[in-house]
């Protein structure tokens, strides 16, 4: 009778060590995949994750993120509307998108400090090559 509970404990023990393995592989997966998925076309960033970028390379006070926040939010909702009355062609509204983004560039930059400048611009550099190379890669997708 002792041999089966602890053949039935070694049993559980062994289940429960995949079950959690599992989870931490999924836990670890589902990371990768939204670090990675951002950068695949079609691929929609979140106005959460642009402020938390922003928090941990602006050091941002709370009060900071809180309205940069709502520029964000409120720059993604003027996207939406232009992507919902968009001609067929996004080359006819593109000046409108590059205009509702500097927009919400000179909002943010009215919040940050001296200090929190320089960074700021090195961010908005990485994302307008990151842009410019998702770009390409959709060019040559399509010649392809």
């Amino acid at each position: 009778m002792e041999g089966r509970t602890t053949s039935r404990n070694k049993a559980r023990a062994v289940v429960l060590s995949v079950f959690v393995i599992g989870v931490a592989a999924g836990a670890l997966s589902m990371n990768l995949y939204q670090a990675r998925g951002s950068r695949q076309r079609g691929a929609r960033v979140t106005p959460f994750a642009v402020v938390d970028k922003m928090k941990g390379r602006l050091n941002l006070t709370p009060d900071q993120s809180e309205r940069i926040e709502t520029i964000v939010k409120d720059t993604f909702s003027q996207y939406d509307t232009l992507r919902e009355n968009a001609a067929p062609c996004f080359e006819e509204i593109k000046p409108r998108f590059e205009a509702t983004r500097q927009a919400g560039r000179d909002k943010i930059r009215a919040i940050l400090t001296e200090k929190q400048l320089p960074e700021y611009e090195k961010m908005v550099q990485e994302k307008d090559a990151e842009r410019e190379r998702d770009r390409e890669n959709r060019n040559r997708e399509h010649k392809k």
